[in-house]
């Protein structure tokens, strides 16, 4: 052997970068992951790109089982509801602006779950439609509130009418 050939590159800035980009994937992934309400992305193809793990507790299915069958979301719309949520996914998706709505999906345990939707188109930074970003909460117990409140004002008025019409009498 008459002598070695090497060459040598500094790769210290490259891991540098790579470590850095690890640790903002870990923080976002720790919240992302971690939110109470469901959060979602979704293609412009209609494909969920990203659903926290919340979802299950909200609907009682893996944010896996949303992934691998985009039509599961609309089998679990409770089926009153159903034509309003297909109106507004057939909205203009590319419409920035941000849409608000409630409705009831069927939990996989066979309750009825309020959730409040909130939802926006995602564009990249050069004005590409990149999809909606989409957020759900389970309002199940303010519905139930609601409710709640409106019976006892039902039951408050006919109780003054009662009160009301024997004063009349007297």
């Amino acid at each position: 052997i008459r002598g070695i050939l090497g060459t040598y590159e500094d790769i210290t800035k490259s891991k540098q970068m790579e470590a850095m980009l690890n640790a903002s994937e870990a923080k976002y992934r720790i919240v992302a992951d971690n939110t109470y309400d469901w959060e979602y992305w979704v293609s412009p193809e209609g494909r969920f790109l990203y659903t926290s793990p919340s979802c299950q507790r909200i609907t009682g299915y893996a944010a896996s089982e949303f992934e691998a069958d985009p039509g599961l979301m609309m089998r679990i719309v409770h089926p009153d509801d159903r034509p309003m949520v297909a109106a507004h996914g057939g909205q203009d998706q590319k419409a920035c602006a941000t849409r608000e709505f409630e409705f009831r999906v069927l939990h996989r345990d066979g309750t009825i779950r309020w959730v409040g939707h909130v939802c926006q188109s995602v564009f990249d930074s050069s004005g590409c439609y990149l999809g909606r970003r989409g957020s759900n909460r389970d309002i199940s117990d303010r519905k139930k509130a609601e409710e709640a409140l409106k019976e006892s004002a039902r039951k408050l008025k006919l109780f003054a009418y009662s009160v009301a019409h024997d004063l009349k009498r007297s």
